[in-house]
């Protein structure tokens, strides 16, 4: 459940493995307001980490076939 509408909690709900974390990031969001930025910063390393292997994807794949890019 997304705290206050930030759009941000549906991509930590889906990516981040620490529940009680982002549990507690809500509970501050409802409370204090917490801002986009706190919660972008906890999201941005967990995407990154989700990505990597596909921003290799290509090179992997020319090195594989042989195809110079």
């Amino acid at each position: 459940m997304a705290a206050r509408g930030n759009v941000a909690f549906p991509y930590l709900d889906a990516f981040d493995e620490d529940e009680t974390g982002v549990a507690g990031l809500k509970v501050r969001c409802r409370r204090e307001g917490l801002g986009d930025m706190a919660v972008k910063h906890r999201l941005e390393p967990l995407l990154q980490d989700f990505h990597a292997p596909i921003r290799g994807a290509p090179h992997n794949l020319c090195q594989c076939c042989g195809i110079l890019a």
